[in-house]
C-alpha cells in the first residue's frame, strides 16, 4: 500500500481518497478545480460591486446606468436637494440619494432616499402594490 504525507501524519491511499471527496461524495474533477482556478483569477483585485456584476452578467451583457455626478448635481438641484417622494433632504440621514431606475429600460427616474429606494424594491416596482398599500394605509390611519 502506497502511502502519503499530509500535514505531518501518514496517510492510506483510500483515506486521501476519502479527503478528496465532496459533501456528494463524488470527485472533483479536473475540469470544476480548473473552473475554480479561473473564478479566483477573475474577480481578485476587483471592488465587491464589479464581483457582483460579473456574477450576475457573466457575459457581460448588463448594464451600467450612463449617468454622470454632473447629471446626478443637476438632477438634485431640480429636485431642490431632496427625495422625490418623501422630501427627506440629503443632510436629514447623511447620505447621498440614490439614483432611481426602472430595472428594465435602464430609464432615470429620479433621486430617492434610501428607504424610498429600499420601499420601491420591496414591491418589486408594481404600481398595483403601491396603490393597495396607499388605500391600506389610508383606510387604516383616517
Amino acid at each position: 500500500m502506497k502511502r502519503g504525507r499530509l500535514r505531518g501524519f501518514i496517510l492510506s491511499e483510500e483515506t486521501k481518497h476519502k479527503i478528496s471527496l465532496s459533501n456528494t461524495g463524488k470527485k472533483r474533477s479536473i475540469e470544476q478545480r480548473e473552473a475554480d482556478s479561473l473564478r479566483k483569477i477573475r474577480y481578485s483585485g476587483t471592488t465587491p460591486f464589479d464581483r457582483y456584476l460579473q456574477k450576475r452578467y457573466p457575459n457581460g451583457k448588463g448594464f451600467r446606468i450612463p449617468f454622470t455626478e454632473t447629471d446626478y448635481n443637476l438632477m438634485l438641484t431640480e429636485q431642490k436637494d431632496s427625495c422625490v417622494l418623501c422630501s427627506t433632504t440629503t443632510n436629514q440621514n447623511g447620505r447621498k440619494l440614490d439614483v432611481d431606475h426602472d430595472h428594465t429600460t435602464g430609464k432615470i427616474r429620479g433621486l430617492l432616499c434610501n428607504r424610498c429606494n429600499f420601499a420601491i424594491g420591496i414591491i418589486k416596482e408594481d404600481a398595483n402594490t403601491a396603490y393597495n398599500l396607499y388605500l391600506y394605509l389610508k383606510e387604516h390611519n383616517g
